[in-house]
């Protein structure tokens, strides 16, 4: 207090001088004696012709658009301080400002202890809600949800087709690790695994077809995963944010299949194998996230996935998964995928996602 004092004592002993003989630092600090009496309708002829006699002074045009401000004058205030952001861009600070005079009620006077001394940068009050991403970079997140998939063919061709395969479900769960670049836009990297655990019948092409009771069973026994970039734009509030997402990443999925047949000794013939294929999908969703402690926050979102896989084949590629002419899956050699009918299956692993998170921002 005592060293405010002082500065007021020594800008009273200046004299003001006349607007139009004075120069534009007389002019500003002119106008600076009258801007701490908080006399801001005086101070504010001084500060405009500071700014008309030397155009490259921003703090000039701060003063000026601040003057404005105390006086509930929004649009010349803005037209000022856009014209010192513009001259000095690097003040975070006065940006703010500007976002709260064309958003919020007419400001208010500075309250004691947070007003500013002429020349210095101007301060606003921060929420009084803490958002981790303030000064939170770095979270991660863990899930397990319900998932939809169409799966395609696989379901469409099974013969008969099982009756816990007509929902389509899946479970699944997500690893996920992300940055935030500021606190409206996150990337981030997931792992997810999928499990559909029904088992799907299918018809046998293979040498075996001139032998009786053959018995032929496709599994879906394998979980299927994808790999993923995802981007965030997040809308903070006092209690968490709204976000909107957008990912592409990379799935895959396999299949083991088993096929054997009575060859009239009880002895079994075999023809197994696995087969896998993967697509490049993508995700787009929103979601609602609530921050519980500092750093802790549950998650809850609804995403889109597509990705739909066209060609299935054993890893040396001479078998694939196809879809014969009367609409039923088989294994088959691929050289033959193509003729009388058959065509590739498809496995489509597009559907919709209800994730719950676990999310914890770390630092």
């Amino acid at each position: 207090m005592n060293h405010l004092l002082m500065i007021l004592l020594m800008l009273a002993l200046l004299a003001v001088p006349p607007l139009g003989a004075s120069t534009a630092q007389e002019d500003y600090d002119a106008g600076t004696k009258y801007f701490q009496k908080s006399q801001y309708d005086q101070a504010l002829p001084f500060f405009k012709a500071a700014a008309q006699k030397d155009p490259q002074n921003w703090l000039a045009f701060q003063m000026e658009g601040t003057c404005y401000a105390q006086q509930d004058q929004k649009g010349p205030a803005l037209q000022a301080l856009k014209q010192s952001l513009k001259l000095h861009p690097d003040n975070p600070a006065l940006e703010e400002l500007m976002v709260s005079l064309k958003a919020a009620s007419p400001r208010q006077p500075p309250s004691q202890g947070t007003s500013n001394q002429p020349g210095e940068e101007v301060v606003t009050e921060k929420p009084s809600a803490k958002n981790p991403l303030d000064d939170k970079k770095v979270f991660l997140r863990l899930n397990g949800c319900f998932e939809s998939a169409n799966l395609g063919d696989l379901a469409k061709g099974a013969n008969p087709r099982p009756v816990n395969a007509q929902d389509n479900g899946l479970t699944s769960g997500y690893l996920e690790a992300g940055y935030c670049l500021d606190k409206f836009d996150g990337i981030s990297v997931g792992l997810s695994l999928f499990s559909d655990g029904t088992d799907y019948q299918a018809v046998y092409s293979g040498p075996l077809t001139a032998l009786t009771n053959v018995l032929s069973t496709l599994f879906w026994g394998n979980p299927f995963y994808s790999v993923s970039l995802n981007y965030y734009r997040f809308l903070p509030d006092g209690s968490g944010c709204w976000y909107a997402t957008s990912g592409v990443g990379l799935y895959t999925a396999s299949l083991t299949y088993a096929f054997s047949a009575d060859n009239g000794t009880l002895v079994p013939v075999m023809d197994q194998g696995t087969l896998s294929g993967d697509v490049l999908g993508f995700t787009v969703g929103f979601g609602r996230e609530l921050y519980l402690l500092d750093g802790f926050a549950l998650d809850a979102s609804v995403v889109y996935r597509y990705a739909n896989i066209g060609k299935m084949l054993t890893g040396d590629g001479l078998e694939g998964l196809a879809l014969t002419s009367g609409g039923e899956l088989t294994v088959e050699n691929a050289g033959n995928i193509g003729q009388a009918g058959d065509r590739y299956a498809r496995v489509d692993l597009s559907g919709f996602e209800l994730r719950l998170f676990f999310v914890y921002y770390p630092f």
